[in-house]
């Protein structure tokens, strides 16, 4: 009889653990697949924008899992890397005529210099005095944003972008503005999962880790810090010119710190070590909460409820004993996972312990 429950034991394991693999390698194409019929069968042309909206917010959470989840680096200013990426956008389609494509390519660009020049700063900096930086620096550019009048249009925004376009497709309605949003969030997310699957990302968890002990295996803590902000910035530069797009207009209220911290929460909610799970909550948040605000009044109550319940409904599945399986659709990288923590965070406590 012992045997017999061992071997079916081990066999249910066995089966578990195909059913997780089927699910992580599945689960990817799955997701598209849904996202992009997702205009087939929602005709509302107000959920599409606000979707639109959330697929940006998304881009923007992945920005801070690689900044504060791979290297450790408190990033309050991503709202404000937005904003760059935005009025860098407008004012290179409106007054230099580039094309939108060019466009987001340069924004995301200076955007991702302004990343990596705001981690340069601050390299002397640590703890919670990185917070600080992030925050001091997200107050300075709301200031800059609305007393800037002939680059950001002042208090009263930055109006009349034109229309983009790339090359025979042309975003003019919100079918194609929701499909320009899933376009960059495909290309970003294929951008910052390589890094993170990459040597790269092993190399920032070690130093979130360990700073001094990855000195001692050669690594370069500043240069990787400055990576990181550089990326969150790249994505956030892309994202800035698809909301040129989407809306029509800038407006520096939309970059507040209040935002920055709503972007923190995304990442947080989704798993701070988590590509796929910071975009699946920035979304599924952004979406229910605009969704429920126009039923009920109270927009930050709204998002406030819907955290924590997005927090202990994460909370519940994993001490439910179906911890494998949340992991395994919410998990950034589709490599063996323990308790521990994702695999690159394996693999660099692996490579500081045996540096040590």
């Amino acid at each position: 009889m012992g045997s017999d429950s061992k071997v079916t034991e081990c066999s249910g394991r066995r089966r578990q653990a195909r059913g997780a693999r089927i699910l992580r390698h599945g689960f990817d194409p799955l997701v598209l697949v849904a996202l992009v019929l997702v205009p087939f069968v929602l005709s509302n042309g107000y959920a599409l924008r606000v979707l639109s909206l959330g697929l940006m917010y998304g881009i923007l959470a992945m920005g801070v899992v690689v900044s504060y989840g791979y290297a450790g680096i408190p990033n309050m200013s991503q709202g404000t890397l937005y904003g760059v990426g935005a009025y860098a956008g407008a004012n290179l389609m409106t007054h230099a005529g580039l094309p939108m494509l060019l466009a987001m390519v340069l924004s995301g660009l200076i955007t991702a210099v302004v990343g990596g020049l705001l981690g340069a700063t601050a390299l002397r900096v640590r703890g919670n005095y990185w917070w600080l930086v992030t925050i001091a620096f997200t107050q300075v550019m709301f200031i800059v944003f609305n007393s800037w009048t002939s680059v950001t249009g002042g208090e009263n925004g930055f109006i009349g972008i034109p229309l983009g376009s790339i090359g025979p497709l042309r975003f003019q309605t919100m079918k194609s503005f929701y499909y320009l949003g899933l376009g960059a969030v495909a290309v970003t997310y294929v951008i910052y999962r390589r890094v993170c699957r990459s040597r790269v990302g092993t190399a920032m968890v070690a130093v979130r880790l360990d700073e001094t002990a990855s000195r001692g295996l050669g690594l370069s803590p500043g240069a990787l810090k400055i990576a990181a902000m550089a990326l969150a910035g790249l994505g956030a530069g892309v994202a800035g010119v698809c909301l040129d797009t989407i809306t029509g207009y800038v407006d520096a209220q939309s970059f507040s710190l209040t935002f920055s911290f709503n972007m923190m929460l995304f990442a947080i909610v989704g798993g701070i070590m988590s590509l796929r799970g910071a975009l699946v909550a920035a979304v599924l948040l952004t979406y229910i909460t605009t969704e429920i605000s126009a039923l009920v009044n109270d927009q930050l109550f709204i998002f406030g409820g819907a955290v924590l319940i997005a927090l202990f409904m994460r909370l519940y599945l994993q001490r439910d004993g179906r911890r494998s399986l949340w992991r395994s659709v919410l998990r950034s990288t589709p490599g063996a996972e323990s308790q521990s923590g994702p695999a690159e965070e394996q693999a660099a406590r692996a490579a500081l312990t045996s540096g040590s």
